[in-house]
């Protein structure tokens, strides 16, 4: 059957319904949780859930390995499908490694520990899924992933609290969401693959296996390690406050808690846009591609504004009456919070733009040297004045970030631009 444009309209409306409905609930999950967390368990189990939770999110940095974008927009065919699956399992796998590693020698005590492991598990176990969504993108059926998506989540965080009420244990309630996104995995998300793709898969050996692995992951090495950098943001303020200003740990994980929400929201708007981005670069037509970009950055820029309005007046008053706490006194702090996290947002979506171009070696200084200035403020600022240390670093270093960001993609396309116009001219 022919794709037509109307098919791929229609089909680009219901990726957005169910893919913005899916990733909408799967940030919200580490809100929810921690409202109720904090509510029905207490502070400290509120700083230990969010401690152990934002720990995890950077883990499973690691085995999403730059996500589904190097694969959907691989438009040139670099890799074989199965080859993706491969690599994804690969990384899967030394990511527990690490996690357990980390857990076990970071100085964390042994329920930390375990709740930290846990929620890995659970990260990679969703990182394994976001290969079978990519082979569904690729195919135009998005919105059967984010449907999946949709229900797991949900079912997963009823369970979670379901379980908490009856225990009041954290890591029991956490098991809860590796049985429901391994259920999905097994029972939804690769009888949905097969549906669209028949993967062939090669003759299979271990050694096969890791060197088929390593190729693709050598590959997508630097958009990877871009991911794992920035998911270092919100957790840098976490670490030294931690070790400086542990009192202050519950009410900082409620302060970063909404800014997490804007990044995951943007890339909501970003993540069905993948395909039409490469296909665009892949015709050369520049124009279109900056057009959609464009949109993208007035999105951005207009949903962050309203929500920093809206945190001034209301951010303060709405987190107290949720969770249960006063953070009266924590205005300043919280809005700046937001607005360095739409700055934040935004560079997330210029490095899905940026690997769309294949422009990735510059991505790590992009965000490396911003994070090594992140780094340098915080461990001074927290020391000294503790939370508003965080604060500063924070929206900083992503300021300098997205002002760089915008700067290298726009040098790159005026180059493509007029590259284009004298081939087309001498011609």
């Amino acid at each position: 059957m022919c794709y037509t444009k109307s098919m791929q309209k229609q089909d680009l409306k219901k990726d957005y319904l169910w893919n913005t409905a899916a990733t909408f609930l799967q940030a919200c999950i580490s809100l929810f949780l921690l409202i109720w967390v904090t509510r029905f368990n207490g502070t400290a189990h509120s700083a230990l859930f969010s401690s152990a939770y934002g720990y995890s999110i950077t883990l499973g940095a690691i085995a999403l390995f730059g996500g589904r974008n190097y694969q959907v927009t691989d438009s040139r065919g670099e890799f074989k499908t199965y080859e993706y699956i491969w690599a994804r399992g690969f990384i899967c796998i030394l990511t527990l490694f690490i996690a357990i590693a980390f857990a076990f020698f970071g100085g964390f005590d042994l329920e930390k520990s375990l709740v930290i492991i846990s929620f890995t598990v659970f990260q990679v176990i969703v990182s394994l899924s976001e290969v079978l969504f990519g082979i569904m993108q690729r195919h135009h059926i998005l919105y059967k992933a984010g449907q999946s998506n949709f229900a797991k989540v949900a079912i997963g965080m009823v369970l979670f609290a379901a379980v908490d009420f009856v225990t009041g244990s954290i890591f029991y309630s956490s098991l809860t969401l590796i049985v429901v996104a391994l259920v999905f995995l097994v029972f939804i998300d690769i009888p949905l693959t097969r549906g669209v793709e028949k993967v062939q898969f090669g003759a299979f050996s271990v050694g096969e296996f890791c060197k088929e692995s390593v190729r693709v992951l050598s590959k997508m090495f630097l958009v990877a390690l871009t991911i794992v950098l920035l998911g270092l943001f919100a957790n840098i303020g976490r670490f030294f406050i931690d070790l400086y200003h542990p009192d202050e740990q519950a009410v900082w994980g409620i302060l970063i808690l909404p800014a997490s929400f804007i990044f995951v929201l943007v890339q909501t708007i970003v993540s069905p846009l993948l395909k039409p981005l490469s296909d665009h670069f892949q015709a050369e037509s520049f124009r279109e591609f900056q057009k959609v970009v464009q949109k993208v950055q007035y999105i951005t820029l207009g949903i962050g504004l309203v929500i920093v309005v809206l945190t001034y007046f209301l951010g303060v008053p709405v987190l107290s009456l949720v969770f249960g706490l006063d953070l009266t006194g924590f205005e300043w702090q919280l809005t700046v919070t937001i607005f360095g996290s739409v700055f934040f947002s935004l560079c997330g979506a210029y490095y899905n733009v940026l690997t769309t171009m294949r422009i990735v070696n510059q991505q790590v200084f992009l965000v490396g040297i911003p994070l090594l200035l992140h780094i340098l403020i915080a461990a001074v600022g927290v020391n000294l004045y503790g939370m508003p240390g965080a604060v500063a670093a924070y929206i900083g270093s992503n300021i300098i970030q997205a002002v760089s960001c915008y700067l290298v993609y726009n040098h790159k396309l005026r180059k493509l631009v007029q590259g284009k116009g004298s081939a087309t001219n001498s011609g």
